[in-house]
């Protein structure tokens, strides 16, 4: 039998939906009006809150409101995300707002290892039809060129030390060297050659 701490509210599709209203269009996400059901009784004597006064707090001052709309930059990621916190019956849960938004508009989450990416690579532009199922694999290939790249080819640098080319590129999440070459080209080419293989 599941108990209330191991119920994760975040995942019931039909629950979310009520509390939250996700505008495709916009990718903004905006916290509905919430039931007398959503709340429990808190406290006792004089500190006793009832779950409908709860419910008519929160729809006084939450409802409505802008949603996981704080700017966040996890360990290796490559720009920032969107994300909140999200309460339900005393439950919190640090949510990021692509996943909730993918949730909402396609009713389930991306199973592992599929990942939701950024087609724009704005992770704060979270409209629809700027998110996509990923293999990390894929993702790993819609990266910016770094502000200290040299040669205007992501993925590839000059070695002032050595007089060559280093072609390089993220797979999951660590970088992996692809040789050092004597002209750009050839290390452009192995670059190319290293994305085609991780997308086929």
């Amino acid at each position: 039998m599941t108990t209330d701490t191991e119920y994760k509210w975040w995942e019931d599709w039909e629950l979310m939906d009520r509390l939250l209203s996700y505008d495709p269009e916009t990718g903004i996400i905006y916290a509905k009006e919430r039931s007398e059901c959503d709340f429990e009784d808190r406290g006792s004597g004089s500190s006793f809150i009832s779950a409908k006064g709860l419910a008519s707090k929160y729809n006084k001052d939450t409802c409505g409101r802008h949603m996981f709309n704080r700017r966040r930059k996890p360990p290796r990621a490559t720009y920032y995300y969107l994300v909140g916190s999200m309460s339900y019956k005393g439950h919190s849960k640090q949510l990021q707002a692509h996943r909730v938004a993918f949730f909402l508009y396609h009713k389930r989450y991306p199973v592992f290892p599929l990942t939701i990416d950024h087609i724009n690579r704005n992770g704060c532009d979270n409209r629809i039809v700027n998110l996509r199922e990923a293999t990390p694999k894929e993702q790993s290939t819609n990266t910016s060129i770094s502000k200290a790249n040299t040669s205007g080819v992501k993925g590839v640098s000059f070695l002032t030390a050595r007089n060559k080319w280093r072609a390089s590129i993220n797979i999951n999440g660590k970088k992996t060297n692809l040789g050092t070459f004597v002209t750009l080209h050839e290390a452009t080419l192995a670059r190319k050659k290293a994305e085609n293989d991780l997308v086929t």
